[in-house]
């Protein structure tokens, strides 16, 4: 299936310091073969505002410095996935979102609502405990 699309898989932890957006980070090892600012600014080449994009994302999964407001990593989040669905279809599979923390389940609803042109689907897979939640 690799062939036909990019499947990318991220897994929520159920503790730990600095996992809000642990599944995105193991999205970018997943793409980039590397969790790194190269391996992202390799994956925006040619992207208008590549390092932008890849700074906020950076920052958000805890691989440089500074922080960027939830709204910024989504959209750095979402142009990211953009580029990477116009050179294949990408499946992104999000695991153990019983999990996850609120700003990422934010994130999801984000993409859901926003993401229209680009072949992109998202598939979460959940204990039933989240949807006490």
């Amino acid at each position: 299936m690799d062939d036909e699309a990019s499947v990318l898989v991220g897994r929520c932890l159920p503790y730990g310091k600095g996992i809000t957006y642990w599944p995105l980070r193991d999205l970018v090892r997943r793409a980039a073969g590397e969790v790194t600012r190269e391996g992202l600014e390799r994956l925006l080449e040619g992207e208008p505002d590549a390092s932008k994009v890849a700074a906020r994302i950076a920052g958000a999964i805890g691989i440089a410095g500074g922080k960027s407001g939830p709204e910024e990593t989504m959209w750095a989040v979402r142009r990211l996935l953009e580029r990477l669905a116009r050179n294949q279809p990408v499946v992104i599979a999000f695991d153990d979102l019983q999990w996850a923390e609120p700003t990422f389940l934010d994130l999801i609803e984000y993409l859901l609502g926003w993401v229209r042109d680009a072949p992109i689907l998202i598939v979460c897979m959940a204990r039933p405990d989240l949807l006490e939640q």
